[in-house]
């Protein structure tokens, strides 16, 4: 498995030289160098068919016009990059093409969320907050709940019960485990096991577990979306955990998608990290039966 280049910050492309071009001169599409014929490696080209491919480099080739990576993305797959508005579009130190496309998954939507990110989010924790009021009884609108599906729709891939990656690693963990804790205290185990796991997993030259801390500076988060200080006995339950990434410091570099899922959880409570919302409980365990065809057990 080769290492992708680092990924540019996406950006309008420039032309080359000025005036109309006597023949095809390569636009720059977020960083990428003219010139040259696009990899197939490159961000732009992740999981593109040829002829998407070839789309994008008619694009690139293009002294006319300038295009972002999602841009170009969008024309070549005739798919619109903003579908779900909650997806993570994240910001990384690099980026890398691996042959596994569940931990593809991984390195994909596993980041610091993007400023426009952040705000979905925060809006969302604010409706929640507001739906259910200062007593904290109140019912959630339908139009909030739909945002939650939507959420947590956004974060399937890094979901433990749902990319069969992280699945394996994780339940082979448990299964292989023949000591007495359970609850908590088991999940610590648990966690110091995918750990090891991903120090074992090759990125290039590098391990996933380092590639992953290398976002923020922070260890990866094993999170418990219905959190485990409420449900215990869900502390261990692939079908309530998701990768996160923990912000290196929220009060000067934003929220990470850690910090994001407890604020929407909480209603944007100021004790965000211990307050969980029932409403916000049932949606969840609602959304687990449509994916699982089961409860998680009992709230």
């Amino acid at each position: 498995m080769q290492p992708r280049m680092t990924q540019a910050k996406s950006m309008g492309v420039r032309a080359v030289g000025t005036g109309r071009p006597s023949g095809v001169v390569q636009r720059i599409i977020s960083g990428y160098k003219a010139g040259t014929t696009l990899r197939v490696n490159y961000v732009v080209m992740k999981g593109l068919s040829l002829s998407q491919m070839s789309k994008v480099q008619d694009l690139h080739d293009d002294w006319s016009k300038t295009y972002t990576i999602d841009e170009a993305r969008a024309i070549a797959t005739g798919a619109s990059s903003s579908s779900n508005k909650y997806a993570w579009d994240v910001t990384n130190m690099g980026s890398f093409v691996v042959g596994d496309s569940n931990m593809q998954d991984v390195l994909d939507h596993f980041g610091h969320p993007t400023s426009d990110v952040v705000k979905v989010y925060d809006d969302l924790a604010s409706r929640v907050g507001f739906d259910v009021g200062k007593s904290r009884k109140g019912a959630l609108t339908s139009s909030t709940i739909s945002d939650l599906n939507l959420h947590f729709e956004a974060s399937a891939p890094l979901h433990l019960g749902l990319n069969p990656y992280l699945h394996s690693a994780w339940t082979t963990n448990l299964d292989d485990y023949s000591g007495a804790k359970t609850g908590i205290p088991l999940y610590s185990v648990m966690r110091s096991e995918l750990t090891k796991d991903f120090r074992a997993e090759m990125v290039g030259k590098v391990d996933l577990n380092a590639v992953l801390k290398e976002v923020s500076g922070r260890p990866f988060e094993v999170h418990h979306v219905l959190f485990k200080a409420h449900h215990p006995t869900f502390a261990t339950k692939p079908q309530n955990l998701m990768l996160t990434e923990r912000s290196p410091r929220e009060s000067t570099d934003g929220p990470g998608q850690h910090e994001l899922m407890h604020m929407v959880a909480s209603g944007r409570h100021t004790d965000k990290f211990n307050q969980l919302l029932p409403q916000y409980t049932t949606v969840y365990d609602d959304w687990v039966v449509s994916k699982f065809g089961k409860k998680l057990g009992k709230l």
